[in-house]
């Protein structure tokens, strides 16, 4: 028998039929789920409703049959159905069905909505989004320095601090018109946390690492075949991409208004806080990215670290081909055989594709012909010394942009306090509660309103109470930086000057109405004319 690859499905559902798999292509990418769309065939008196299946578990295994000693499992991928196609040709002898497998996250793709969260580490929302409800998907979160991420509202981090008094704020994260796994990848990409996914008994884990040392390490290097004999790695290439290898984030923060970035000699880069990250390399380019929503000096510097991070990821890359299952993004492994790729060298692989076929016949007559199976990966080396970096998943999923304004309506800081009182802070901003942000949500941070007129020790500024309904804005359209616009009129709180047929009224009325009754009111003009 000669040596070959066989995949088998098996499906966690009670009567399932018995399913013989036709063909597979599977693709994954470092920081986002794979999908592994099955083509398998059933006899041809066997039904099943593909209804049934949506969301239940399956279990994809790679064995390896060589010759006549015992089959060896070479991996397995525990996930949930997420499509089942039926065909319906008729007039055969089998029945064939195309099954998409996803990871056990793939649930959070099915809710979708908003959320606010206040003052929370991006690794603890994650999690929150991981474990909320009747869910617990099983994840492991590893992060080599945690207080990296702590929401950072110490005055200390700001260099005017003392000059401008301004109390920090905790950070608002907002998720917007997303779905749950859309939210949480965006926000791993964001800070640089690579999701891959590991064996578990619950299915697929979803891990998050922060450094290198959190890739799942290979046991055993895998062999180089470049004859295109035995299993393994069977062709191998190297490709260098031109990048920026110099990059700056600049933010703007109103706490610290006259906080700027200078160079080593003291000259001004930004006018704004700012950082600064350089690759190993010398090659013309440079990267700016501003407003990613960084408070302080060291937010700026962790966010231009993982930014020129992600710029060496993709510059440097390894190309394969062969047939080894065992890859699969995340992996960390090692090459052996090669004669110019040192066996000490470590790869990340971060983009891995499957292909399987099996003949029909195989079905029928159990094994006497040989099913064919390749995989492509591409993988990331690990360096070391002056050039170590982290490997870091590319940035795909986009962030919501609410590009007009939103309606709000400013609240007291408990309930149980006074309506008819203005509660501000010690600077002038407010409570505000979105309307989109319903049910169990907490209170935003406190924000400002535009005003008419501003300046040092001067300016105009009218308070508005809790019921107060406004618009609120977004910095560069941005969900986490809301500003409020104006306070505008509705049913309940209506405006001061409105239409009017009373006899002897002024003309084009100018008003100022205090909440006591005090009125200032200016007119352009006599009342109109009596016949």
């Amino acid at each position: 028998m000669p040596t070959y690859i066989e995949a088998t499905i098996s499906l966690h559902v009670d009567d399932a039929p018995e399913m013989f798999v036709a063909h597979v292509d599977g693709t994954e990418s470092l920081g986002r789920p794979y999908s592994f769309v099955v083509d398998v065939l059933t006899d041809a008196d066997v039904t099943f409703d593909p209804r049934s299946v949506i969301a239940e578990r399956a279990t994809l295994t790679f064995h390896r049959h060589p010759g006549e000693g015992p089959v060896t499992e070479l991996r397995t991928i525990s996930g949930v159905i997420t499509e089942v196609v039926e065909g319906l040709s008729g007039g055969t002898e089998v029945k064939s069905y195309t099954l998409k497998i996803e990871p056990p996250v793939a649930v959070l793709a099915q809710i979708h909505g908003q959320e606010i969260f206040v003052g929370a580490p991006i690794p603890d929302v994650i999690v929150e989004k991981l474990t909320q409800g009747d869910i617990d998907l099983p994840h492991t979160m590893r992060v080599l320095a945690p207080a990296a991420y702590v929401d950072s509202t110490d005055t200390e981090l700001w260099t005017d601090a003392p000059a401008t008094g301004f109390p920090g704020e905790p950070r608002l994260v907002t998720q917007y018109k997303e779905t749950d796994l859309s939210f949480l990848m965006r926000l791993a990409e964001h800070v640089g946390l690579a999701m891959f996914f590991e064996p578990g008994d619950e299915g697929d884990v979803a891990v998050f690492t922060d450094h290198n040392g959190g890739f799942t390490a290979a046991e055993d290097a895998i062999a180089f075949h470049g004859d295109g004999s035995g299993h393994g790695i069977l062709s191998l290439r190297r490709r260098t991409r031109w990048v920026p290898t110099t990059v700056f984030v600049a933010d703007y923060n109103y706490r610290a208004p006259t906080q700027t970035l200078r160079d080593t000699e003291g000259a001004m880069v930004f006018d704004v806080l700012g950082a600064r990250s350089d690759l190993a390399q010398n090659w013309p380019g440079i990267s700016v990215e501003f407003a990613p929503n960084v408070k302080n000096d060291k937010e700026a510097q962790l966010i231009a670290k993982v930014r020129a991070e992600e710029l060496a990821s993709s510059c440097d890359r390894y190309e394969g081909s062969g047939q080894v299952p065992a890859i699969a993004a995340g992996l960390k492994f090692k090459i052996s055989g090669h004669a110019t790729v040192p066996d000490t060298q470590e790869l990340v692989a971060v983009e891995v594709k499957h292909t399987y076929t099996a003949p029909p016949a195989l079905r029928i007559n159990g094994g006497t012909e040989t099913p064919q199976y390749s995989s492509t990966f591409e993988a990331v080396p690990v360096r070391t010394g002056n050039e170590a970096f982290t490997v870091r998943a590319q940035r795909r999923t986009p962030k919501p942009r609410i590009h007009g304004f939103v309606n709000g309506v400013v609240v007291a800081p408990d309930d149980g306090l006074s309506a008819q009182y203005q509660h501000l802070d010690g600077v002038g901003r407010y409570l505000v509660k979105m309307h989109f942000a319903q049910g169990d949500m907490p209170t935003m941070p406190r924000i400002r309103l535009a005003q008419a007129h501003a300046g040092p020790n001067y300016g105009i500024h009218f308070p508005l109470r809790p019921g107060t309904e406004v618009l609120i804005a977004f910095c560069d359209g941005d969900p986490d930086r809301p500003h409020i616009l104006a306070a505008i009129p509705n049913a309940i709180t209506q405006s001061p000057v409105v239409a009017t047929s009373q006899e002897g009224a002024p003309i084009d009325p100018n008003r100022i109405l205090t909440r006591s009754g005090i009125l200032i009111e200016l007119s352009d003009g006599d009342p109109p004319a009596t016949s």
